[in-house]
């Protein structure tokens, strides 16, 4: 394996694991946000 190939794997790894970490907060920044949303849409519902 020369240095170039090696090069291209790394980096592509690198992305790989970024674009990873980026869905994973992006999931939860949207549950979080779906959370935030029942919890008002209770207490709309909710008079109490």
């Amino acid at each position: 394996m020369d240095k170039n190939e090696r090069m291209q794997r790394s980096e592509r790894a690198r992305n790989r694991r970024h674009e990873n970490q980026r869905i994973v907060e992006e999931r939860t920044l949207n549950f979080y946000q779906k959370l935030k949303r029942e919890k008002i849409k209770k207490k709309k519902t909710n008079p109490h």
